[in-house]
């Protein structure tokens, strides 16, 4: 008998190939597959719950273990990180579906208490682009119906065709317009997007910082993904919370809850992960946020350059 996966001898009754690994099955059956997808769906969910515990809950300590390789245990970092990334930018379009459902009449002509027709502003209004060299005038009020219909994605698709990064953060700004959105809610709606692309620059600055750390670039890497996936998950649990905030308020205090925990986790990573006392990791930190500071005013300069396609 051979194995079937890299033909290598088995003795009949081998259940497992000792090369590859394969499990030995004769004809495959629904009791194989059944049993192979609730192997692999409760490995990976038990995974997933231990490495969350420990981004959680230990901060720094993930990174540490897995830099000690201990991985088995728990998600690869990348995976983890995008994982986390789609959660929150489902959160954002739910969220976003339920404000556009909410303000679905602002496109509808307005009507005074007589009946008469008024002016309608939203109508009146229009976002005039450059486009592959051509000028393109979007009404406001039809781009707020298309976003309300489902349409606007393809429509802005079928104008930004080809044209990468730029064309992404067209559509992006476009949809921002047809929202009322702040500039500071497309800062916040595309900080997924900034934390990836400048991950590897942040795994520079942390080198710079503690440069005699034993991991080496790829550790900084690693532990500055991890310290970004939790960013990510504080922010799911914003989005979600923030659904249920309608007072100014508490909305502030939220803030400065969100943004104190941050901070808090971030020394504390420092601290585990580097082996710091903590006023070293502090001191540290304040170098950090220098570079934090840096790197967030250049992906402010790019989303604003971004939004200055629209006039």
């Amino acid at each position: 008998m051979k194995c079937k996966n890299c033909k290598e001898e088995l003795a009949s009754q081998e259940r497992f190939c000792s090369n590859c690994g394969q499990k030995n099955i004769i004809k495959l059956n629904l009791k194989y597959l059944l049993g192979t997808f609730i192997d692999d769906f409760f490995n990976v969910d038990s995974k997933l719950i231990v490495t969350l515990k420990y981004l959680i809950l230990k901060p720094g300590l993930l990174s540490k273990e897995y830099m000690e390789g201990k991985r088995v245990s728990f998600v690869p970092p990348i995976r983890l990180y995008i994982v986390l990334s789609v959660i929150f930018f489902f959160l954002i379009s739910v969220v976003d579906v339920n404000e556009a459902s909410f303000d679905s009449n602002s496109f509808v002509t307005a009507v005074d208490d007589d009946g008469n027709e008024v002016d309608n502003s939203l109508a009146m209004d229009s976002i005039d682009i450059l486009i592959k060299g051509e000028e393109v005038e979007l009404p406001l009020a039809k781009l707020r119906e298309m976003d309300y219909n489902g349409t606007l994605n393809n429509y802005l698709d079928s104008l930004t065709e080809g044209t990468g990064l730029d064309g992404y953060l067209f559509k992006r700004a476009v949809k921002a317009r047809a929202r009322g959105e702040s500039f500071f809610d497309i800062l916040y709606n595309q900080i997924s997007l900034f934390l990836l692309l400048f991950i590897p620059l942040l795994a520079l600055l942390y080198g710079i910082c503690f440069s005699a750390n034993k991991y080496g670039y790829v550790g900084h890497l690693v532990f500055n993904i991890h310290l970004n996936s939790f960013i990510i998950f504080i922010l799911c649990i914003d989005q979600i919370v923030r659904i249920f905030i309608f007072s100014d308020d508490i909305d502030m205090v939220w803030s400065i809850f969100v943004f104190t925990v941050g901070q808090v986790y971030i020394v504390g990573s420092v601290m585990r992960f580097y082996d710091r006392k903590f006023w070293v990791a502090l001191y540290k930190y304040l170098f950090l946020i220098i570079g934090y500071f840096l790197l967030a005013l250049l992906f402010i300069a790019t989303v604003f350059l971004s939004s200055l396609m629209l006039t």
